[in-house]
């Protein structure tokens, strides 16, 4: 809908996607590029940033590198993402890769 020129119903409907999942990634991502089509550069930094502080306290992990991608020109407080191994309890690192601040 973004693309078709119509950002406020992108919006209404990357909204209902984020109530649903909201720890969904693509959700949040549509709400971001709803803001930046509508000229909303504060709204998609806010949003990315809230998102983020979830994703580190649900899950421990940061935004994939494309929705970091989303906004290079503006400032997000993001460090690029790298990849990490977590290892799970007793040391076994069975392939578990998450994304953290490098």
């Amino acid at each position: 809908m973004t693309r078709q020129g119509r950002p406020a119903l992108a919006l209404e409907a990357a909204w209902a996607s984020v109530r649903t999942e909201p720890l969904r990634e693509s959700g949040h991502r549509a709400v971001v590029a709803a803001h930046l089509a509508e000229g909303n550069v504060h709204e998609a930094i806010r949003q990315y940033q809230a998102f983020r502080r979830l994703l580190r306290d649900e899950l421990g992990v940061e935004p994939s590198p494309l929705f970091t991608r989303m906004l290079p020109r503006y400032r997000t407080g993001a460090a690029p993402a790298t990849a990490v191994h977590r290892s799970a309890p007793g040391g076994d690192v069975s392939g578990d890769v998450g994304l953290t601040a490098g």
